[in-house]
C-alpha cells in the first residue's frame, strides 16, 4: 500500500471508500433499471460512467504502486477516459408518432454497453484491495466440522466451568 496510507493517514483511504460506495449505488441503480422492461435512460448510463470515471481518478494517483500485479498501464480501464472526450452519432427513434429514426450526436461514453463501465469499476475494486485500499479480512477459518477432539475439549471446559 502506499507510504501515506501506511503511515496511517486515512483521508485517502476514506476518499477512495466514498468513490467506491458511489461506484456501488451507480451500478445497483443501473441493474435496477435493466431488470425492468424499460431501456436504461442516458442519465443512468452517464451516472455509471461519472462514477467510474471519478474512481479510476482517485485511484490514478497510486499507479506507480509495486503490490500492483498487473501493472496501472496493463489493465483495461484507460479506454473509458479516452471514450469522455469523443461524441459518436447514434440513431435514436424520433418522438414523433412516424417511427422515424434520427441521427443524434451523444458522448461515445453514452453508446458504450453500460456492461463494460460495471467491469470497469470492478477492476477499480481489484486495484483499490490490491492497494491495500478495502477492508481486510481474518485469513482463518472457523472449525465447522465436530471431531472427537472437539468433542473432548468441550467436554472438558464443561467440566471445568460449568461442573465447579
Amino acid at each position: 500500500m502506499s507510504e501515506q496510507a501506511d503511515e496511517g493517514d486515512r483521508r485517502p483511504k476514506q476518499i477512495i471508500y466514498d468513490h467506491e460506495m458511489a461506484a456501488l449505488s451507480a451500478v445497483r441503480e443501473y441493474r435496477r433499471f435493466k431488470l425492468s422492461p424499460m431501456p436504461v435512460p442516458d442519465d443512468v448510463v452517464r451516472e455509471l460512467a461519472e462514477r467510474a470515471l471519478g474512481y479510476r481518478e482517485v485511484l490514478h494517483k497510486y499507479r506507480e504502486e509495486d503490490s500492483l500485479d498487473p501493472s496501472w498501464e496493463e489493465r483495461d480501464i484507460h479506454w473509458i477516459e479516452q471514450k469522455q472526450n469523443e461524441v459518436v452519432t447514434v440513431e435514436e427513434p424520433s418522438p414523433r408518432r412516424n417511427g422515424n429514426s434520427r441521427a443524434v450526436q451523444k458522448p461515445a461514453i453514452l453508446a458504450v454497453d453500460p456492461e463494460q463501465l460495471v467491469r470497469v469499476i470492478r477492476r477499480l475494486e481489484d486495484i483499490a484491495d490490491e492497494l491495500g485500499f478495502t477492508a481486510t479480512t481474518s485469513k482463518s477459518t472457523h472449525r465447522t466440522e465436530i471431531d472427537e477432539d472437539l468433542m473432548k475439549e468441550v467436554e472438558q471446559w464443561r467440566q471445568e466451568n460449568l461442573e465447579a
